[in-house]
């Protein structure tokens, strides 16, 4: 009877340990899967802006494109040809594509920063999974140590049945 109890503390010991270290594998795997998530996610957000963006600048070039085309009719109807006519043209040319390069920048902005703040989220992630991991391995050492020791200050103070 004498080794069956503190067999019972170190056996629990053991459990414990065994619990701490599958809680920190599981936290990590669960971290590095919410990493790529979010990285995933930043990715089809950073290109549905880039999509949008290209569809706007679309979007403008056709617009650009019809406003010149009035300004050219205009011209054609009231008999006037040369540089004021032409250059209005031109301006709305130049007005149309700056816009379109504009509507290009600021997407792309916008994309790296979504993409940035999901690395940064990303590299969060994987510290909190790291040390969660390293948080059950200590906790399973001090684990088996504390039962280890349970386990020894059981065994010195049970004699045995007296006869």
């Amino acid at each position: 009877m004498c080794g069956f109890i503190p067999g019972v503390i170190a056996g629990g010991a053991v459990l414990s340990a065994i619990a701490s270290v599958k809680g920190g594998i599981d936290a990590k795997k669960a971290a590095n899967q919410a990493a790529r998530d979010a990285l995933a996610s930043a990715r089809e957000q950073s290109a549905d802006v880039r999509q949008r963006a290209a569809t706007m600048a679309g979007d403008i070039a056709i617009q650009g494109a019809r406003v010149a085309s009035a300004q050219r009719a205009i011209a054609g109807a009231s008999n006037a040809s040369g540089g004021t006519t032409n250059g209005k043209v031109i301006e709305s040319m130049i007005a149309a594509g700056r816009d379109q390069d504009m509507v290009k920048s600021n997407a792309a902005r916008e994309a790296f920063g979504l993409e940035r703040n999901a690395t940064r989220q990303a590299s969060a992630y994987k510290k909190s999974g790291k040390a969660a991991f390293e948080n059950g391995i200590l906790g399973a050492g001090g684990g088996l140590f504390s039962g280890v020791g349970q386990a020894a200050a059981y065994a010195g103070r049970y004699t045995g049945p007296k006869e």
